[in-house]
C-alpha cells in the first residue's frame, strides 16, 4: 500500500485555491453606477497620491498612473441583527 503523502501536498494546495477562489468571487459587486457622483451611504473611496476615479456612461474607473498612487473603493454594509 503507497503512503497517501505524495498527493496529500497536492489536494492540500487545490482545496486552498479553491476555496481563495470562492471567497474572492463571493465578495465580487456588480452596480450600474446612473449618477456621476458616488452615494456617501454606499460608497467610500480612500485614495493615495494622485489616483483618481470618474463614472463615464454608467462604468465606475479607477485611475492610478504610478506604482506610489493607490485607490481603494470600500462597498458600505450596513448589518441588522433583527429581523
Amino acid at each position: 500500500m503507497k503512503p497517501i503523502t505524495k498527493n496529500f501536498g497536492f489536494a492540500f494546495f487545490f482545496l486552498s485555491c479553491l476555496i481563495v477562489g470562492l471567497t474572492s468571487f463571493a465578495g465580487e459587486i456588480k452596480e450600474e453606477f446612473d449618477s456621476p457622483k458616488l452615494n456617501p451611504k454606499l460608497w467610500k473611496v480612500t485614495t493615495v497620491g494622485r489616483a483618481s476615479f470618474k463614472i463615464e456612461k454608467g462604468k465606475l474607473i479607477l485611475t492610478s498612473d504610478n506604482v506610489e498612487d493607490g485607490i481603494f473603493l470600500y462597498y458600505i454594509r450596513k448589518y441588522s441583527f433583527l429581523p
